[in-house]
């Protein structure tokens, strides 16, 4: 039983992340924004606050059912370093993806929010 509703976990969390590359390829603009912060100011700003929060919760959903993937999500996270530290980026909701920004910061966060 554990090891069927594991399997079950872990296709859901691909599947998310698949969804996600699929939105990546119709929205390039929000997954390797020129500017961020003139994106998150513009008229499209929530829809790529919500493709950012979508490759979270992709990571969230990836990092607790598979190992490996920090560096992944870390690398995917780059392009939107500029939301992440802004003052109206996510916060972390989840052990998950706590960790997953910590490093982050450590990794890239610049001393000056940009925004």
């Amino acid at each position: 039983m554990d090891a069927s509703e594991r399997m079950q976990l872990e296709q859901s969390a691909r599947d998310t992340y698949r969804s996600h590359l699929a939105l990546a390829v119709v929205h390039p603009t929000y997954a390797q924004p020129l500017n961020g912060c003139e994106l998150m100011t513009s008229s499209q700003g929530a829809s790529y606050q919500d493709f950012v929060d979508h490759l979270l919760y992709s990571a969230e959903q990836m990092l607790v059912t598979a190992k490996g993937w920090e560096s992944t999500f870390l690398s995917d996270l780059e392009p939107h370093a500029d939301y992440l530290c802004a003052t109206v980026g996510p916060r972390e909701d989840t052990v998950e993806t706590e960790a997953l920004l910590e490093q982050f910061k450590l990794d890239t966060w610049p001393t000056t929010p940009v925004c």
